[in-house]
């Protein structure tokens, strides 16, 4: 069960979601959903700590983009929201919260 709080993401999942918009009323979609929506950036620090989570899973990784949001939630120690819990909980010290 998701704790009260405000919503969030970072600027990595906004890039994903901005390079799938190809038209114009698909970006004013997304700038209105995303509108008050804290975005957490990949500072020096963030990727930092993305490099040692990509060293610790190399058998088993995420791939670069998941390791990057992966390393701002550690970074700024806020739980990851996802439907692909087994992809992030192999992330040491990361909480993955399921999204339904």
């Amino acid at each position: 069960m998701l704790r009260a709080g405000r919503l969030a993401t970072t600027s990595v999942t906004v890039f994903e979601i901005w390079r799938g918009l190809e038209s114009e009323a698909a970006r004013d979609r997304a700038r209105r959903a995303l509108r008050g929506v804290r975005v957490y950036p990949l500072t020096d620090t963030a990727a930092k700590r993305a490099g040692v989570v990509h060293r610790a899973l190399r058998s088993a990784t995420i791939g670069e983009r998941d390791v990057l949001i992966a390393g701002i939630c550690l970074c700024v120690k806020r739980p990851l929201l996802s439907a692909n819990v087994r992809h992030f909980q192999r992330v040491p010290g990361l909480e993955v919260l399921q999204a339904r």
